[in-house]
């Protein structure tokens, strides 16, 4: 696990591919993670469950997917946002043809948003 802490991809990856270790990992082996590799906001999305012998444990795969759907939603919201930004300024200007192409054309899109500093 250590060797992947430089890489959140691999980190995730390592953690599925041993999903079954990490799908009910004990409370004490996540404080350890959380200090060695600073993964970021994952205890936001841990949900811990007393075993049988009364060891909290949480579902660290379930969180990863949940922190990755997070971040995925904000990505996608940033560039509406962005986009729906270039619209406006567009439109406004008249520049109606530059709209359309922006639309089929992503390297003009990006030449757009560098020249507008979107």
């Amino acid at each position: 696990l250590m060797k992947c802490t430089g890489s959140r991809k691999k980190y995730e990856a390592f953690i599925l591919e041993n999903r079954e270790y990490f799908s009910r990992i004990p409370k004490s082996a996540i404080d350890v993670i959380d200090v060695c590799t600073n993964i970021g906001n994952i205890r936001k999305y841990l949900q811990f469950e007393k075993n049988e012998t009364g060891e909290e444990e949480a579902d660290m795969c379930r969180a990863l997917k949940e922190l990755k759907k997070e971040a995925e939603e904000r990505g996608i919201e940033q560039g509406t946002k962005r986009m729906n930004k270039l619209i406006q300024r567009l439109l406004a200007e008249g520049k109606q043809e530059e709209l359309l192409r922006s639309a089929t054309d992503m390297l003009f899109q990006q030449k757009l948003f560098q020249e507008y500093h979107i």
